[in-house]
């Protein structure tokens, strides 16, 4: 195949990215919530259905949301390596407490304490000089004393018991070794590389599905002012012959034979138009533009330019689509996915291992807070006061650092048998990327077959109009000279028409098959070229 043109002249336009001003500036003072009970009309190019499709479309919108979400996944990955910090408070109301000593020869040894004291007091009595007291009226004038200062002694069976109980406390862990942290990082990463080139591909598909639709319009319109244009020409054609029979200078064989044709061209007109219809609404649908708005195509497929792609040979071509076609990059990344993943069950196999820091206030606060103060100089002389609730004698803080580590030993085979079957889905990824490669050779073979077959299309349409005028031109001379009919001169108009069909036709065929070879090569750039 040899590159070149149909029209001389012509200048290359290229889809680049769209914002949302541009939506503005297309359809001023409207949006999809509130144009679409509207019907005003719409003028459209290419470029720009291929712009709005960019931005309206559902899928390319779900596939951005899904490279959001990924960026969040990476962010909740990397928070399992920061620092972990959390915080507690209870609150614990102890209506019965157990005493911790009933039962044992320690419960003795408290009750014991008030004869040690006796026994102090006597000791301290004989080096004074003074009488010693037994141990039962020790007791007693303690009981006189404590009576006196008005101090009313517990009859509590457990001197231990605390009614309330307050904890507040901050624990700090920091990772110090983690593998299936690291392991679930690099695959949210590669996850996030799946969504980004299913992104990509979703936009190439959907700039060729735009592509497609509107040349198709583009072809339907053609086809319904063509047949407009050769029923006009029939029609006159008829009169015209109509009065030649009425004179006897022609026979009604002529005339009822373009009575025929006409109703058939006006059959296939209506056909047409109802095509043209529904190829308009089809892209309406496609760009997200309310059906009730009517698009104007203000391209010309008359005004395109064909021209052959500079690559040429299929090893090119595949060597360019393994290189650009982001599907197959998205397949590489689901492998790079699923060897992550089989490291992050390897990881089960080391240990965890994590510095803690803990910090506790504990409060252990009494309902009755009064407190029992012996003179020094008489023991038996007693005084009382009343501490506070936050007294620090009830409040005391705890702080602790360490290491821990956590070590699964055995579980049973379980991480065994789930690395195999990773690895199982490590060999059906390598598969997948294996038929994919196959698949896409196929797809830009068969790319390059329809771009050489239409382009090859174009140059014998091309040839055969330059016939079909010339036979016109000589069907208008003939009839100019008077050896030739009206009838003749039609025939070779509607010819000529049937060639510019054709014609059309094959350069709406060659512009699909461009596309369709721009997708198979993984090409998300769209050129389009139209004459001046």
């Amino acid at each position: 195949m040899t590159q070149s043109q149909i029209q001389p002249r012509s200048v290359r336009l290229l889809v680049v990215p769209l914002s949302v001003l541009f939506i503005a500036l297309l359809f001023p003072g409207q949006h999809s919530s509130t144009y679409a009970n509207t019907t005003d009309t719409l003028s459209i190019s290419l470029n720009e259905a291929i712009e709005v499709a960019l931005v309206n479309s559902y899928v390319l919108q779900r596939s951005r949301l899904g490279i959001d979400e990924a960026d969040q996944q990476i962010k909740e990955a990397w928070g399992s390596v920061y620092p972990q910090i959390g915080g507690s408070a209870s609150y614990t109301r102890n209506i019965k407490t157990p005493n911790p000593f009933a039962g044992s020869d320690a419960e003795g040894l408290f009750s014991s304490f008030g004869a040690i004291d006796w026994l102090f007091y006597n000791e301290q009595q004989r080096i004074d000089g003074s009488p010693t007291l037994s141990f039962q009226d020790y007791l007693d004038r303690r009981s006189d004393g404590l009576q006196a200062a008005g101090i009313q002694q517990s009859d509590s069976s457990n001197p231990f018991a605390i009614e309330n109980q307050f904890v507040m406390a901050v624990s700090a862990t920091q990772a110090i070794y983690n593998g299936a942290a690291f392991a679930a990082i690099r695959g949210a990463e590669h996850l996030k590389s799946i969504v980004r080139e299913q992104y990509e591909r979703d936009t190439q598909t959907l700039v060729q599905q735009v592509r497609s639709t509107y040349l198709g319009a583009l072809l339907a319109q053609e086809q319904v002012r063509l047949l407009e244009i050769s029923l006009r020409q029939l029609r006159d054609t008829e009169r015209e012959v109509r009065a030649l029979v009425e004179q006897g200078l022609a026979a009604r064989f002529d005339r009822n034979s373009l009575a025929v044709e006409i109703i058939n061209l006006e059959t296939t007109l209506i056909s047409a138009r109802n095509g043209a219809a529904l190829a308009t609404r089809s892209l309406n649908i496609m760009l997200g533009i309310p059906v009730q708005n009517h698009l104007r195509l203000t391209d010309e497929l008359a005004s395109y330019t064909a021209d052959l792609p500079e690559i040429t040979t299929l090893d090119e071509a595949y060597v360019t689509a393994k290189r650009m076609r982001p599907d197959l990059k998205l397949a590489d990344s689901n492998i790079r996915f699923r060897e992550e993943e089989r490291n992050l069950v390897r990881s089960a196999y080391f240990p965890v291992v994590s510095a803690f820091a803990d910090y506790a206030y504990l409060g252990s606060v009494p309902d009755n807070r009064d407190r029992t103060i012996t003179d020094e100089n008489d023991p038996f002389q007693f005084s009382s006061e009343s501490r506070s609730f936050f007294d620090s004698s009830y409040w005391n803080a705890s702080f602790a650092v360490g290491l821990r580590m956590q070590w699964s030993i055995f579980d049973g085979f379980q991480r065994r048998a789930r690395v195999q079957q990773v690895n199982i889905n490590i060999r059906r990824a390598e598969l997948d990327a294996l038929m994919l490669q196959e698949s896409i050779y196929l797809e830009v073979d068969q790319s390059l077959r329809n771009v050489e077959s239409a382009w090859m299309r174009i140059e014998s349409q091309q040839r055969n109009i330059e016939l079909a005028e010339l036979n016109y031109e000589e069907a208008k001379a003939r009839l100019r000279e008077g050896v030739g009919t009206r009838l003749e001169e039609r025939q070779a108009a509607s010819m000529l028409d049937q060639s510019k069909v054709n014609y059309l036709t094959a350069l709406h065929d060659f512009l699909i098959a461009r596309g369709e070879l721009n997708t198979a090569l993984g090409m998300r750039t769209v050129q389009i070229e139209i004459t001046d």
